[in-house]
């Protein structure tokens, strides 16, 4: 795998944990 692919790949994957972390602490924060 060429080292630019696997650095977006990596940015990419980064932002969905980021995403899926803020929606969860959003979530938990509307219901708690």
């Amino acid at each position: 795998m060429p080292m630019a692919d696997a650095r977006e790949k990596n940015k990419w994957t980064c932002w969905v944990i980021m995403e899926i972390c803020g929606r969860m602490r959003w979530t938990l924060g509307v219901q708690f």
